[in-house]
């Protein structure tokens, strides 16, 4: 007999038979989200047998199910057993809630060792009429934001995809992001005008978690969604996870953040870093000192390539090639080549940078192992990630092959964490970059001779570096601060800078990350593209200046290397766009990003979003594509500022329009409008 939980809000209703999820209903929109019936067993174990081999155990059938009420909470209990192995399943549901919480509960009495759970599995959405309007939310590095995901995610734009790209795994098509790094957080979202549905891990263990995005196939358009743990239960032991949250509302995009925030702040704190760096808008990558065995730059000629950055209005100089044999190779011997010139080269050359006031920082590769390091075969090896087979982890970046250092053992966590501080200590490095480790895919770790607890402490691992790491740059120089690639919402909170890079081509969706933590520092990358296609490189390169300034983040930039003859327009492009942001870093300094909360409505192919602070708001107005539009927002009693990159003050258009204020967008690529409450 089916059993189901349900209130005013929402209903969810399992199957006994097929041990699966077969309804989740929006009663206050009247939309069935399962429209097609899959049997997906609700859980699923990955299990390692004693020669280490891998296999998926799934539930055949239920032991006994339980429905209850106490006051206003409505709980349901599922227990199975299978290969002896007890499972039990709550899920509970108070009654004028929208969302279901959830917990899987394991008892291992087998002669196996589980590895992985993937709970809880569902399949079959897709929203209203027709998956076509539907929209997917995914935490990929700062997000993904997808329209109609049932079919594009078939496509070569996804399936191609380096990391993070759609699999088929004979059964289905899916996308699994590992959590901390891959996806930033640990929630996604799935909605239409009228519907939308949340699910979410709250795991204050922070143990590696996948998430889990699947597709039907070209003749079966659906979605389903699952939560991956790393979680070692070996024979004896038990396990109770912590809550999984789905909800069942008539939101969009904004309530998934809103919602995990609401949680994930309980358990981290924000960032607290030099109050100098709130006037970091820009900075100066420089890669270019010894790259695929070329040397372009010494560091003899770091003083003078940071006066040109100077001229640019730019005081951070980020500094990557610097080491043993360049950029990508040799990690992780962090020892300037000797191509670029000494040690005291390289210290003058922070040193004049100190002097003028500026920001030198320095990147090291916090994950990776160079292969043909003279140390692989001892250190390398012996602290690499091994998979439960024992295999490596093995990357390759362009010729360059490496093993994954796990962060999850002292020795790796030592070496880090006593470079970054050399690197400070010895030549003066205020900033110091961790490549990688927002980025790339966290795993588990089988070693046990690594110090680690368990397998999916890979996050774990990192926290303890940057913690560590904090305290002892501190120490050292109150003015030392950390930045990695890309983002995590637990090691953001560690740090002043994500860098959040323009990557492949697919659906970015940066707002994601901003909207959820609007105290975390983007870097977005803004130099033109390396390539021939000279329409594209334009193209985009006035595109990802909109959405860096549009998002007001700190700009990435390298004007000696990046922009090329012919680049003139672009360049002095550059030089307006440094100067509108520091123009504007006082508005966004003091105010909180809302993203377009407030908005009542954007018209046209314009980007707005808007900043509150005590007594103002700041808009900021993309209009890359030169269509024009307009935003409205609530009447009220105001004064209003208006600037362009190109133009700078201008006299606003705007009408009141009954209980709104309708504000023209100017004609130039960005601009921005403070409004002073009257």
């Amino acid at each position: 007999m089916i059993k189901t939980l349900e209130n005013s809000k929402m209903a969810v209703s399992f199957d006994p038979v097929t041990c699966s999820l077969i309804s989740l209903k929006n009663k206050l929109s009247g939309d069935e989200y399962i429209k097609i019936i899959k049997k997906t067993e609700v859980f699923a174990l990955s299990c390692l047998d004693g020669n280490n081999n891998l296999s998926v155990i799934k539930p055949s059938e239920v032991c006994r199910v339980n429905t209850a009420q106490n006051g206003s909470l409505s709980t349901m209990e599922i227990e199975f057993e299978v290969r002896d192995i007890k499972v039990k399943i709550t899920l509970a549901l108070e009654e004028d809630s929208d969302k279901v919480e959830s917990y899987i509960e394991i008892v291992n009495n087998s002669g196996l060792k589980i590895a992985e759970v993937l709970f809880p599995r569902i399949r079959g959405i897709y929203l209203g009429d027709t998956w076509k309007d539907d929209t997917i939310i995914l935490p990929h590095h700062a997000g993904e934001k997808t329209l109609n995901p049932a079919e594009e995610y078939l496509k070569p734009c996804f399936t191609g995809m380096w990391r993070a790209g759609v699999k088929n795994d004979g059964e289905i098509h899916y996308r699994e992001l590992n959590y901390c790094g891959l996806a930033s957080m640990m929630w996604m979202y799935y909605y239409d005008d009228k519907n939308g549905f949340y699910l979410s891990s709250y795991d204050d263990d922070f143990l590696v978690t996948g998430l889990r995005a699947e597709v039907g196939g070209t003749d079966d358009h659906y979605m389903g969604f699952a939560i991956r743990k790393y979680q070692t239960i070996n024979k004896g032991e038990k396990w109770r996870s912590k809550p999984y949250i789905i909800s069942v509302n008539s939101e969009d995009w904004h309530y998934g953040a809103k919602e995990y925030r609401g949680w994930i702040e309980k358990q981290i704190r924000m960032p607290e870093n030099p109050e100098y760096l709130d006037n970091e808008y820009v900075l100066m990558n420089m890669y270019h000192f010894r790259r695929e065995g070329i040397v372009y730059t010494k560091f003899s000629e770091i003083p003078s390539l940071y006066d040109t950055a100077k001229e640019f209005g730019i005081n951070h100089f980020f500094m990557a090639g610097w080491n043993r044999q360049g950029f990508d190779q040799s990690y992780p011997e962090y020892y300037p080549d000797l191509e670029l010139g000494t040690s005291m080269d390289l210290y003058n050359g922070c040193q004049y940078i100190n002097e003028q006031g500026g920001v030198p920082t320095f990147y090291i590769n916090a994950r990776i192992f160079d292969i043909n390091s003279d140390y692989h075969e001892t250190m390398g090896k012996r602290i690499a990630l091994k998979l439960h087979d024992g295999r490596m982890v093995k990357e390759q970046y362009g010729e360059y092959k490496f093993t994954v250092s796990c962060p999850g053992d002292a020795e790796w966590q030592k070496y880090i964490i006593d470079t970054a501080y050399w690197m400070a200590k010895s030549y003066g490095a205020k900033g110091i970059y961790l490549d990688q480790l927002g980025s790339a895919e966290p795993y588990p770790c089988y070693d046990q001779n690594h110090t680690h607890e368990d397998s999916g402490s890979f996050n774990r691992g990192y926290m303890t570096v940057l913690k560590e790491l904090n305290k002892k740059l501190s120490q050292l120089n109150k003015d030392c601060f950390l930045m990695i690639e890309n983002c995590g919402d637990i090691y953001s909170s560690q740090i002043w800078g994500n860098l959040t890079w323009n990557g492949e081509v697919r659906d970015e969706f940066f707002n994601l990350y901003k909207y959820t933590f609007p105290e975390f520092v983007q870097v977005n990358m803004v130099n033109p593209k390396t390539t021939e296609d000279v329409a594209y490189r334009t193209a985009q390169f006035y595109k990802d200046m909109e959405r860096a300034l549009v998002l007001g983040s700190v700009l990435w930039v390298n004007p000696v290397f990046k922009f090329h003859e012919g680049d003139e327009e672009l360049l002095d492009y550059l030089r307006k766009a440094i100067n509108f942001r520091k123009e504007m870093n006082p508005y966004i300094i003091s105010s909180k990003f809302v993203d377009t909360d407030g908005i009542s409505s954007i018209s046209g192919d314009i980007k707005v979003t808007r900043w509150i602070a005590s007594g103002s708001e700041l808009y900021i107005i993309g209009n890359n594509s030169g269509s024009g539009g307009y935003f409205e927002i609530p009447s009220k009693e105001c004064c209003m500022k208006m600037s362009t990159i190109t133009e700078g003050l201008i006299v606003p258009t705007y009408e009141k329009r009954g209980d709104t204020i309708r504000i023209t967008a100017p004609p130039d690529r960005v601009s921005y409008v403070i409004i002073h409450k009257s």
